[in-house]
C-alpha cells in the first residue's frame, strides 16, 4: 500500500494515534457509536455501543491531522466497566469493615 499523501499541501502523512489520559494511565482514544449518555457509574454509558480505535494520519509537512476509527476492539477489551464498578463496591466494603472496626475498639 502506498504512503497516503496530505490533502493539504501534498506532504507524505505518517500514522500516529490520539492520547488518552484517564485516571488508569494511558490509552488510544475511542470512537463510540451514537450521542453521549450520563451514567452514573461510569460516566458515560457504553453497553451495547459499537467503539473502535482512533488512528490519526499527521502530515509531515505542513502537521495537518486526519483521524479515522478502525475496525472494532477485540471483545476483551470491551469488558472494563463491570470491573470498575466491581472496584467501587470493593473500596466502598473496605472502608465500611474499617468504620465498623473504628467504632468497635472505640467503645472497649
Amino acid at each position: 500500500m502506498a504512503q497516503p499523501s496530505c490533502p493539504k499541501c501534498s506532504g507524505l502523512m505518517e500514522e500516529g494515534f490520539i492520547l488518552d489520559v484517564a485516571q488508569r494511565g494511558y490509552g488510544q482514544a475511542t470512537w463510540v457509536q451514537g450521542p453521549p449518555e450520563p451514567s452514573f457509574w461510569a460516566g458515560l454509558k457504553l453497553t451495547g455501543k459499537t467503539r473502535r480505535p482512533v488512528v490519526a494520519l499527521r502530515c509531515s509537512r505542513c502537521g495537518y491531522l486526519e483521524s479515522y476509527a478502525q475496525d472494532a476492539f477485540p471483545a476483551r477489551q470491551l469488558i472494563r466497566g463491570p470491573f470498575l464498578i466491581a472496584g467501587f463496591l470493593l473500596i466502598g466494603l473496605v472502608l465500611a469493615a474499617a468504620a465498623v472496626f473504628l467504632m468497635t475498639s472505640s467503645t472497649r
